[in-house]
């Protein structure tokens, strides 16, 4: 039986532990992520889950020993944004699931929601 996200967590560490920039970091992860989230069953349905009286749910699902990097999943409830925002460091975002077909999403300068 195959691991899609022990594997997707072993390549990553393997691209890590190189020692490159920030920027070449997250463009060598950013094809992994593309593949791990293509499978649609990589994420356990219970960190799919919402927490209808917050805006999202947090779930970690890997930090590495060292701390070097972690991999959370958030699940929005529909109608919820973010504004922009910056956490001072590298960072990849995949998305497990798609928007539903008739939800639109909007990007300005303030703020990235769904409407």
């Amino acid at each position: 039986m195959s691991d899609p996200f022990g594997n997707f967590i072993n390549d990553v560490e393997l691209k890590i532990r190189q020692g490159m920039e920030p920027k070449d970091t997250v463009l060598a992860i950013e094809p992994i992520l593309r593949e791990l989230v293509r499978d649609p069953g990589w994420l356990q349905e219970k960190y799919r889950r919402s927490i209808p009286s917050k805006p999202y749910a947090q779930y970690l699902l890997y930090r590495s020993a060292d701390h070097a990097f972690s991999v959370v999943s958030f699940v929005w409830n529909p109608g919820q944004g973010s504004p922009v925002h910056d956490h001072c460091t590298w960072g990849v975002i995949g998305h497990a699931r798609k928007c539903p077909s008739d939800v639109t999403c909007e990007l300005s300068r303030v703020t990235c929601k769904c409407i």
